[in-house]
């Protein structure tokens, strides 16, 4: 299969905004004010051991563009994340740490990566339910270096946690957003879900650290690009649209310190 100038397994690069830095100052500042009942810091890390299924343009024998898909072996991908509560608010920033995933067609291996990052800011209608509204952005990274497409927009969230005994709990988390992919030679809209279920434990300490929470679940991943132009590159035939996904699923460990 040939590969047009627009094709590459699409991958790609991101940076975190002012808000990750203004969460990490308030953790700074208020870790001294965490012993306070209306006050809370949270500081973790999530592993998420996933497949990730990608799609990317090719030309197939006639010349005409087609939708690639290709799935990578599972791999961790790390995610630093912060949290802050003050009342009934919340503010958390995560960040998934580039991480890199190989993918194969016959005689062709090349390794893309891949980091994103997300910001939160929601508010506990109950003491097991949290709804939320957010940031996302996700990078691909293709071999040479070069950023292929980045998709970035709004989400909306509910998460919720129900204790069960001798400190477990069950907990699950959805999330949705109407996102927006960068990508030449053409910009495309994208719909954006997210959900996670698993079983949580959390340790009491009863110190300047209040508890040690551990958490396994599952966690799937999938951002849909709405509208992909695909061309006849003789010319011979109008052009056709196709959606395409993205998605990465798998299992997920995670630690927080809450102070």
């Amino acid at each position: 299969m040939q590969r047009t100038e627009r094709s590459g397994w699409p991958l790609l690069a991101p940076s975190f905004p002012r808000a990750c830095v203004l969460l990490a100052l308030a953790a700074v500042a208020g870790a001294a004010q965490a012993q306070e009942s209306n006050f809370g810091l949270t500081v973790g890390t999530k592993v998420w051991v996933a497949e990730w299924s990608t799609w990317f343009l090719d030309e197939n024998t006639n010349n005409d563009e087609i939708i690639n898909q290709k799935s990578s072996k599972a791999k961790a991908i790390v995610i630093p994340q912060l949290g802050v509560r003050y009342g009934d608010f919340i503010g958390s920033v995560s960040g998934a740490i580039t991480s890199k995933h190989e993918f194969t067609q016959p005689g062709v291996t090349a390794d893309f990566k891949r980091r994103e990052m997300d910001v939160n800011f929601g508010y506990s209608i109950t003491p097991g339910l949290t709804a939320s509204l957010g940031y996302k952005k996700f990078d691909q990274i293709a071999p040479s270096g070069e950023k292929v497409y980045q998709v970035s927009g709004p989400t909306l969230g509910v998460s919720a946690a129900s204790a069960l005994t001798n400190g477990f709990s069950v907990y699950g988390a959805l999330g949705i957003g109407v996102l927006k992919i960068e990508s030449a030679p053409a910009n495309v809209s994208a719909d954006y879900s997210l959900s996670e279920v698993g079983l949580g434990y959390s340790l009491p300490l009863g110190g300047f650290v209040k508890s040690v929470n551990f958490s396994a679940g599952y966690r799937t991943q999938v951002i849909k690009a709405r509208g992909i132009t695909l061309r006849d590159t003789t010319g011979t035939f109008a052009s056709v649209t196709q959606d395409a996904r993205d998605v990465t699923q798998g299992f997920t460990l995670g630690a927080v310190l809450a102070f």
